[in-house]
């Protein structure tokens, strides 16, 4: 299937260029009506059935599960990132000595979620970091991260990108040498899942979690997360009544269950329903399952050559293969710069998020070559101005 752009489907402005869907995705038509419809739902509670507590948030998880080649038991809905690795890491017991491993720079969620778990196990705490020196840090990193792995490294967590440059991470052989050594390989998957093909069984992650409104289209306060088999018998943050068998039956609420539903359900926030916000995360995932995650990497991969083509023959680098994403990357515009740039982009009604002294530009299937060529021009006017 060869994607055309699909702005149509979106209601963005035609009034700028958003080049920043790793910041927040628009949202689709079909999901605002989702949610517009829900809204209108609610104003006779007596439309809600029992079903409706249980039913659309199962195909929410039978619909993730598809993006990441996992069966629907594996899948909990959550609220956030950090609700989720608190959720994992309540579950995972360090070795004697042992250590825990995250990457520099790691977004806050999961950097002060590890660290606090190292504290409460007694496990050191190891960041590898990039090396600034090198234009291209992907082979390097990714050398140096695999090297730290060992026998006494209890936890390996951290971004399947990173966050703020996209540079693309090796999760089969850092998940492959975790299996081996006997270390949970945990993943924020908010910057990939939705665009870039991820495997949780070929990569072998025991936890992911994934915000679902970034490349998932979906909404803020909802994320979704996936749990190996391992995690099936473990300890949920909090005791929701929908987590336990018989809830659907609402007369014998009171008789208490002491037994969990299957799988990852124990993890589920508690009114998992959510009764608008489910709806609108339900017809995003449709809709990604309908394009297909590698058709939407594959179109954003049409639009981002040229221009990087372009861009490096003005002397921009950019990650080389396998370190780069088409969905996410980042050019290295210098502190002395942001300023200006970020009056550049103003300008220009570019909407495209810098983070340290990276202009972070994230495309989908919103986007079309216009956009790209307006950034190129910005960018060659900043460089033939002086500082």
């Amino acid at each position: 299937m060869n994607l055309t752009c699909q702005k149509h489907l979106f209601q963005l402005s035609d009034d700028g260029h958003y080049l920043n869907c790793a910041y927040k995705a628009p949202l689709l038509r079909s999901s605002e009506y989702a949610a517009i419809e829900a809204l209108e739902r609610g104003r006779n509670p007596n439309r809600i059935t029992t079903k409706d507590f249980f039913d659309q948030s199962e195909l929410v998880r039978q619909e993730f599960g598809l993006i990441i080649n996992s069966p629907a038991k594996n899948i909990a809905i959550i609220s956030s990132t950090s609700y989720g690795f608190a959720s994992l890491l309540l579950n995972v017991k360090g070795k004697p000595n042992g250590n825990a491993i995250t990457i520099g720079d790691e977004f806050p969620s999961g950097y002060f979620a590890l660290k606090k778990w190292c504290l409460s196990e007694d496990q050191e705490f190891t960041v590898v970091a990039s090396n600034p020196n090198l234009s291209q840090q992907g082979k390097d990193w990714n050398e140096r991260l695999l090297a730290a792995i060992n026998d006494s490294t209890s936890v390996v967590l951290m971004s399947s990108i990173h966050w703020s440059t996209g540079l693309k991470y090796d999760l089969e052989a850092i998940g492959a040498k975790c299996r081996a050594v006997g270390a949970k390989f945990l993943i924020d998957g908010a910057q990939t899942i939705g665009a870039l093909p991820l495997d949780v069984k070929q990569c072998n992650i025991d936890g992911l979690v994934c915000a679902s409104y970034k490349c998932l289209f979906g909404a803020y306060s909802m994320c979704l997360m996936y749990v190996h088999e391992d995690f099936f018998d473990g300890i949920p943050l909090e005791e929701a009544w929908m987590n336990r068998e018989a809830a659907q039956d609402f007369s014998r609420l009171s008789e208490y269950n002491d037994n969990y539903q299957e799988g990852a359900f124990r993890y589920n926030v508690g009114q998992t329903s959510n009764f608008i916000l489910t709806p609108l995360v339900l017809s995003s995932l449709k809709q990604i399952n309908s394009w297909g995650v590698s058709n939407i990497q594959s179109y954003c991969k049409d639009l981002a050559l040229p221009f990087m083509h372009e861009m490096k023959s003005k002397g921009f680098t950019f990650e080389e293969e396998p370190y780069l994403c088409y969905h996410l990357f980042s050019i290295k515009i210098g502190d002395s710069r942001v300023a200006q740039m970020t009056a550049l982009l103003k300008e220009r009604k570019l909407h495209i998020s810098i983070r340290g002294e990276y202009l972070r530009i994230s495309l989908n299937v919103f986007n079309d070559a216009s956009d790209l060529e307006v950034l190129a021009d910005s960018l060659i006017q900043m460089t033939a101005q002086k500082v």
